[in-house]
């Protein structure tokens, strides 16, 4: 089975969380993005390997197949469109789609 390209955006405590749970999942990872606005740098270790948390940069989202994102409703508002542009199917934990009704 192929394993998709997820980036989760936000590491603060939900996007810890959304780690911890990808991790104990059986969905195949075949690779993880972290990424966040700020203070980037800090290491997570995901299923035996150690991952470095990025700033989110102009093509972040390019050969992603998957956004989680877990940044807040302005991240969410700015970034999630990039996102999609770039070809990812996106999650948004944050409230600034709930009400759209052209988003699923």
């Amino acid at each position: 089975m192929k394993g998709y390209k997820v980036a989760i955006v936000g590491m603060g405590a939900v996007g810890r969380q959304m780690v911890k749970i990808l991790e104990k999942s059986t969905v195949p990872v075949s690779e993880l993005t972290l990424l966040v606005r700020r203070n980037d740098g800090d290491v997570v270790n995901f299923r035996g390997k150690d991952h470095v948390i990025k700033r989110v940069a102009p093509g972040a989202f390019q050969g992603v197949d998957l956004v989680l994102m877990a940044a807040g409703g302005d991240a969410a508002l700015e970034l999630a469109p990039i996102a999609r542009e770039e070809g990812a199917v996106v999650i948004d934990n944050s409230s600034a789609y709930r009400m759209d009704p052209e988003v699923p």
